[in-house]
């Protein structure tokens, strides 16, 4: 029984791939902001799935890589760092360290060694993620988003911005093409909005990414946090005075 079902807003930054598991109920409910229950629901599959198939059978993964994610937005990195260790180590046990399953790992990994301020960390992770994507996908697969706005975010984040735009611009462009949340798309159009504001290029085409994007979130559920950050961002633009 689901006693209690705290509504929270999602960060601004972080873990968000939860978001894209549309069809789990458990994904849902997160991003909804129903944490506990989301959370109840994630640990009550694991144990149910380690009790039928051991606690090192890879199916195990998606389910462990799902909870981190929720306890990732409840705060709780220590604890979602250390479950997506341990569905990185079934992946790499059962499938070899090389298989592109371990990339959406890898790539939430990313989020939470950026949002503790490990850059080191978070870009190897990116980086692993992209090439494990790339051997067995290509250049052009849906999967490269997350790690490319991994990228891009980190390199606004060492105040590197013109090193932002590549990742950034290719992420938005993956987005556009679908296969993704509307969400991740959204995401995608505000980090590239600021790479090319902070770099003081197409400046016009900045503000009406982040204007797409602040629509989007004006109108999605859990987006309170996501919102005010980009309404922020577009009344500081305005601010400045600049075109």
């Amino acid at each position: 029984v689901l006693r209690e079902r705290r509504q929270v807003d999602l960060p601004p930054d972080g873990v968000h791939r939860v978001r894209r598991d549309d069809a789990d109920p458990r994904a849902r409910r997160a991003a909804a902001g129903e944490l506990d229950a989301a959370r109840a629901l994630a640990e009550q599959a694991l144990a149910s799935q380690e009790k039928a198939q051991g606690p090192e059978h890879p199916e195990l993964a998606e389910t462990i890589r799902v909870l981190a994610n929720i306890r990732a937005l409840a705060g709780a990195g220590d604890e979602a760092r250390a479950l997506l260790g341990r569905a990185l180590t079934i992946l790499e046990t059962s499938k070899g360290p090389e298989h592109p399953d371990l990339a959406r790992s890898l790539a939430d990994l990313g989020a939470l060694e950026l949002a503790a301020g490990r850059h080191a960390e978070a870009r190897a992770a990116w980086t692993r993620a992209q090439a494990l994507i790339e051997r067995a996908f290509g250049r052009d697969h849906v999967d490269h988003v997350d790690p490319l706005l991994g990228l891009a975010r980190l390199a606004l984040a060492e105040q590197r911005p013109a090193d932002a735009l590549a990742p950034a611009d290719r992420a938005t462009a993956l987005c556009e093409r679908g296969g993704v949340a509307p969400g991740q798309t959204a995401a995608a159009r505000f980090v590239l909005a600021q790479a090319l504001w902070a770099v003081g290029d197409a400046q016009a085409r900045a503000l009406e990414l982040a204007t797409r994007a602040r629509d989007h979130y004006l109108g999605a559920p859990g987006e309170a946090a996501r919102l005010a950050e980009v309404e922020r961002w577009l009344a500081q633009r305005r601010d400045e005075g600049r075109p």
